[in-house]
């Protein structure tokens, strides 16, 4: 796996970690508040095995505190055409090697509450979401017709709006399954991410889709 590259385009700014040219998936990602578009170097290499990242920019400029961080406005449908326009930017810098069409979703902090928006509104396009450092419980209604949902949150962290969501999705016929990094707060993903998020990818992935057991 290879370094993150900054990309501009007409819509903003992204973060681009390359997988192989053999790999076609994408992994679309949403910081957290003011959080870092390449916190996904935690976990690069296992990271590679599966996806092409790429991290799209909030659209709102954090305080002078955090220069060159954002955060998001829950507007759903522009972020959707900055999120296509983003997969054909990268996919064009792939020679086309890049599924655009159904990438995996992952939202970490407000930028998950970010993307359970769009897995309501565009559940056919995000199949497979990962929830990160979720800080109030997942909704039911938003992400009923996601195939699988990967929450993930650190060991260090508040655990009960997860561990509830976990519980409700599953009872609703959601397969839904809640990951602890060992050893990580919010904000960061700990120093075992590699191999935990192994786990996940391996989980969310693993042939069977909702058939599978948990």
């Amino acid at each position: 796996m290879g370094e993150f590259v900054h990309l501009d385009t007409p819509d903003g700014g992204l973060e681009v970690l390359h997988a192989p040219a053999s790999v076609r998936r994408a992994l679309v990602y949403l910081h957290g508040a003011c959080g870092n578009p390449r916190a996904a170097e935690a976990f690069k290499q296992t990271l590679g095995r599966y996806a092409t990242l790429i991290a799209v920019y909030g659209e709102r400029r954090c305080g002078s505190g955090h220069p060159g961080r954002f955060y998001w406005n829950g507007r759903a449908a522009p972020l959707m055409r900055r999120i296509d326009a983003a997969l054909a930017a990268v996919a064009d810098q792939r020679d086309g090697l890049l599924d655009t069409q159904q990438p995996l979703l992952f939202g970490y902090s407000q930028g998950s509450e970010v993307a359970q928006l769009l897995s309501e509104r565009w559940p056919e396009r995000f199949p497979e979401v990962i929830l990160g450092g979720v800080p109030s419980t997942p909704s039911v209604q938003s992400l009923v017709k996601a195939r699988s949902v990967a929450i993930v949150g650190g060991s260090r962290e508040f655990l009960t709006p997860m561990r509830t969501g976990e519980w409700l999705l599953t009872h609703n016929g959601v397969n839904a399954r809640l990951f602890v990094l060992k050893g990580a707060k919010h904000g960061s993903f700990g120093s075992h991410a590699e191999r935990d998020f192994s786990d996940v990818f391996q989980w969310l992935l693993a042939p069977g889709g909702a058939d599978r057991e948990n």
